[in-house]
């Protein structure tokens, strides 16, 4: 009986060093990881709802998965947030050549976004290419995609979640640019916020007349912020044990206020272009959102306690390979029950509860096994992981809503 529980024990343990990127130093935040895989279990609501929702006739349960899955949006803006503190953090830190820094972006980003790009190009082409064909040609349309410029230009990416990686470059572009041609590490914090600030909401609204921009990568700014207060000698920590967990309930009081701000349609939660309640959510999102993740890096308080617990930090670990195949995946699953159960003609409440659990370990076992053979051998280095995006929500009030939300269901 105890050697039994030794080796499961030992066993977990092994899991637990291989999945584990810590890698140690005064920069590294066990809490973080922690907020990574509070995000990535929230995204997966958002894109288990329309899968299952065939197989649900209208009713309460339909509705909750709606609105779960509308409140899952939540955590791409906590990714926004600590993409920003990881980013502007790295080079306050440390001068170094641009070409070695975008170098190590990319190889961060590549391996793991090409190994899952390959089958979505293939079931894109077995469909007859209908993305590829949209807009201004496949060929332009598959180098966008092909070079991750597909959400930083007016064309529908193959993986739907993949435009946020167009605003990755784009910041990794830009911040290192900035500080050379503005010299802002000779700046005090305030101007060099100032001047990033301006230079990034010109991009946005920039990207959002040509249709690509989105108003929540400002969240950004947010983790630059933090980066900055941190770099500052974390000035008014002392507030963050009582401020981070008001700010936590803050920013989840105001998804929940927000989800129920829209009405449900037959393809999940409708918010009609501008609405008050999406911009509302994001307000609240720039003042709590980056005190939850000051409060993250602390080493004090209920906030990273809750974030550094095992389960919750090992998911954060392996969140890149997550955010990038879990759709896949949930797409291939509702395939396969489709295939066996006639939606129309088996619709039941339970479904939902039922088919959660294993779906969601489908996916976990999944972006564990791409973690292990792609992006942990192929990408992670001694730089801090940079995490990426699920789809977004928020657009500027002009802008359309994409083929991709308006009812053409992609991955």
């Amino acid at each position: 009986m105890d050697n039994g529980s030794t080796s499961t024990r030992g066993r977990g343990a092994r899991l637990a060093d291989v999945l584990d990127t810590h890698r140690g130093g005064a920069n590294h935040s066990d809490a973080l990881d922690g907020l990574r895989g509070f995000a990535i279990a929230a995204v997966f609501l958002v894109h288990f709802h329309p899968w299952v929702s065939p197989f649900l006739p209208r009713g309460w349960v339909f509705d909750l998965s709606a609105r779960l899955g509308d409140m899952g949006n939540i955590g791409v803006d906590v990714f926004f947030v600590l993409s920003g503190v990881l980013i502007h953090g790295a080079i306050l830190r440390r001068p170094q050549p641009f070409p070695d820094f975008f170098r190590r972006r990319l190889q961060r980003l590549y391996p793991t976004f090409l190994v899952v790009f390959v089958p979505v190009l293939l079931i894109e082409l077995a469909r007859g290419a209908p993305t590829l064909s949209g807009g201004p040609g496949p060929v332009v349309n598959l180098i966008g995609n092909l070079t991750l410029l597909a959400g930083f230009l007016p064309i529908d990416p193959l993986i739907v979640v993949a435009w946020t990686l167009s605003w990755e470059i784009v910041f990794y572009v830009t911040l290192p640019f900035l500080f050379w041609a503005g010299r802002l590490r000779t700046r005090s914090p305030g101007v060099r916020l100032a001047i990033i600030g301006v230079v990034w909401v010109g991009m946005s609204v920039s990207g959002a007349l040509q249709s690509a921009g989105n108003a929540r990568i400002l969240l950004f700014l947010c983790g630059v912020a933090v980066a900055e207060w941190s770099a500052a000698g974390r000035p008014g920590r002392a507030l963050l044990p009582v401020g981070a967990p008001i700010a936590a309930l803050a920013a989840i009081g105001a998804d929940v206020w927000c989800t129920f701000a829209g009405h449900i349609d037959a393809e999940g939660i409708h918010y009609p272009a501008g609405t008050w309640a999406l911009w509302g959510r994001l307000g609240v999102y720039f003042v709590a959102l980056p005190i939850v993740v000051a409060g993250a890096m602390e080493a004090r308080g209920v906030v990273p306690t809750a974030l550094a617990r095992p389960l919750i930090r090992r998911m954060g670990d392996f969140s890149y390979s997550y955010y990038l195949s879990h759709a896949l995946v949930i797409r291939a699953i509702g395939e396969i029950a489709g295939r066996a159960v006639d939606p129309a003609t088996h619709k039941s409440g339970w479904w939902w509860f039922v088919a959660l659990p294993p779906t969601f370990a489908a996916t976990v076992v999944v972006a564990v096994i791409l973690f292990l053979c792609v992006e942990r051998p192929c990408s992670i280095s001694p730089d801090p992981a940079v995490t990426v995006l699920p789809p977004r929500i928020v657009r500027w009030p002009w802008q359309a809503p994409p083929r991709s939300e308006a009812g053409r269901r992609t991955l």
